[in-house]
């Protein structure tokens, strides 16, 4: 039986848009939950006619765990793809969009290797996402590999990275940037949470996406240049690896793009590239 999973809604507060009838599903990254989509990108693109859904994957926000996982720490990748899945299929008769932050870039690389023709995508967009080949070799490793040995040991040894993030010095080193509000970040860094360590190994030693069978979709990538878990180089990679256009770049944000100051301009652009996608 599917989960119950947790899915905020917020739908379009306009008619005036003619594809208000394709939704979006925000798909949250590592340490998250549907939450951290609550007071931007939901509100923005309801205002822009659309109805905005945001899931929290199992064991994460108000999602359950099943009862055969006892923890996260057993959740694997594939089982976030499966709740992308379930909410598709529950909440979206028609096509839509899904837009997947940091890990929730790669849920939906993966989602899109086995898409339901039934319930095919009008387009995705990767925001600051894992590469569609993990994370084995990308500054998410090597930075806290460098900078923070004892702290990523730690983490490894007792199988829960929380602790590489849940600071606010930390926090705004690897999700903000340095002239972030300080009040901001403090408010953030309460609602991060522990996540799966086998998730963690599957995305830093996943078998690569089938691009055969990604290729050619409609998909954007859209990254920063002061991310610290991703690369400018990386973002590009995974743009022309899937045939389409070239990744978005903006300059002096950081790995949190979708809450970060300058986010009603990444907003902007994916709402620009969703109009295009439709047509």
């Amino acid at each position: 039986m599917p989960l119950d999973l947790e899915v905020l809604e917020r739908k379009a507060t306009t008619t005036s848009n003619k594809k208000k009838a394709t939704p979006i599903l925000l798909v949250h990254g590592y340490w998250h939950g549907a939450w951290c989509w609550e007071e931007t990108f939901m509100p923005y693109f309801a205002q822009m006619g659309y109805d905005v859904y945001a899931v929290s994957l199992r064991g994460h926000g108000n999602s359950p765990l099943p009862k055969h996982q006892t923890s996260l720490w057993s959740v694997r990748l594939a089982d976030y793809v499966q709740d992308v899945k379930t909410v598709i299929d529950q909440k979206f008769p028609v096509k839509s969009f899904l837009i997947g932050h940091s890990l929730g870039g790669m849920v939906v690389q993966k989602y899109l290797e086995q898409e339901d023709p039934d319930h095919s995508l009008s387009g995705a967009v990767l925001l600051a996402s894992v590469p569609g080949n993990g994370m084995s070799w990308t500054a998410g490793v090597l930075d806290p590999l460098r900078k923070h040995p004892w702290l990523l040991l730690k983490a490894n040894l007792t199988g829960n990275l929380l602790g590489l993030v849940n600071t606010s010095d930390l926090a705004r080193e690897y999700f903000f940037t340095p002239d972030t509000p300080q009040a901001f970040v403090e408010g953030w860094v309460p609602h991060l949470q522990k996540d799966s360590y086998l998730a963690f190994l599957d995305v830093l030693l996943w078998k690569p996406v089938q691009l055969d069978q990604v290729r050619n979709k409609k998909i954007l990538v859209v990254g920063s240049d002061k991310d610290k878990f991703v690369t400018v180089d990386e973002f590009h990679a995974t743009a022309k690896a899937y045939g389409g256009e070239e990744a978005l770049i903006f300059e002096g944000m950081p790995h949190h793009l979708m809450v970060a100051p300058g986010w009603e301009r990444v907003a902007e652009a994916i709402a620009d590239w969703f109009e295009r996608a439709y047509e």
